[in-house]
């Protein structure tokens, strides 16, 4: 009866948790395991996590990006319209004051583009400070970092305002005296030479943008699929079955109910004799 007691209430216990391993006296090595799992199911959340705020720093980067080639365009243009001779010497100002305007906004841009306080395009700041590190798995190894900014012609990093702040003006410096109504063609030339610059480092940085982007999305896919598994792996190893559990506690009840009619039939017995014996 105590044994079918006990059996009784682990069968109880097990259908109202819904766990078949509550103690680690119920199964130690189980136990183990699935706290294990836990953390790896808790940890591959966290990352998918991680790496969606990643996608969404870099969308941000990639949309200010555009805004910034759309404004290289137009100065592009513009340096084209106001290197032809049909052009006068009042028509460029009022050209080269548009292209002015457009250097401005980038800068803007520049330093306005951020994700939670943190600058995605204005790398002022030292190089090692620049680096952001994205914990996108369960693991401290399991990292992908991406550095904010541009690729400079020459390979190396700089601060994407200080690019285009290179692009000489289109007119002379004795223009904007109002003065002289000269012009030099050298400054169109490199002008757009520093724009021509300034567009394929937007392209470089399309680039690593959306390689950086379709790496993440597939390891958010991936992080998805390792935590479903997990999660049913450590399900066959804790979750109750219930229709066992139902079949046990069905058969415990029964053994008990008939081991108290046994009892109760065992302490009626004697009763039955001492009638019997005064009769």
């Amino acid at each position: 009866m105590t044994r079918n007691s006990r059996e009784l209430d682990t069968a109880m216990e097990k259908l109202s948790t819904g766990k078949k391993i509550n103690l680690a006296a119920d199964n130690a090595s189980g136990l183990a395991i699935t706290t294990r799992m836990t953390s790896q199911i808790q940890g591959a959340a966290a990352a998918i996590s991680n790496a969606s705020d990643a996608i969404n720093m870099v969308r941000i980067a990639d949309a200010a990006l555009i805004e910034i080639e759309s404004m290289l365009q137009r100065m592009r243009e513009l340096t084209l319209q106001a290197a032809s001779g049909t052009v006068t010497a009042t028509d460029r100002i009022y050209l080269d004051a548009e292209y002015q305007n457009m250097l401005q906004g980038i800068d803007q841009i520049v330093e306005n583009t951020d994700y939670n306080g943190i600058a995605l395009l204005n790398n002022d700041v030292a190089k090692a400070d620049r680096l952001i590190t994205f914990q996108i798995g369960v693991n401290a190894s399991q990292t992908k970092t991406y550095f904010p900014g541009v690729f400079v012609d020459d390979g190396s990093r700089s601060n994407v305002g200080a690019i285009y702040q290179k692009a000489p003006n289109i007119l002379s410096s004795t223009l904007h005296t109002g003065v002289s109504s000269s012009y030099a063609a050298d400054n169109f030339q490199a002008a757009l030479k520093a724009i021509d610059g300034a567009l394929l480092t937007v392209e470089r940085q399309y680039a690593e943008n959306g390689s950086f982007i379709n790496t993440i999305t597939r390891t958010v896919d991936n992080l998805f699929n390792t935590q479903v598994n997990t999660e049913a792996a450590r399900s066959r190893i804790m979750d109750s079955n219930y229709a066992r559990e139902t079949s046990n506690l069905a058969r415990t009840q029964i053994v008990q109910q008939a081991g108290m009619a046994m009892i109760a039939q065992a302490n009626a017995l004697p009763k039955t004799v001492m009638m019997l014996l005064s009769d």
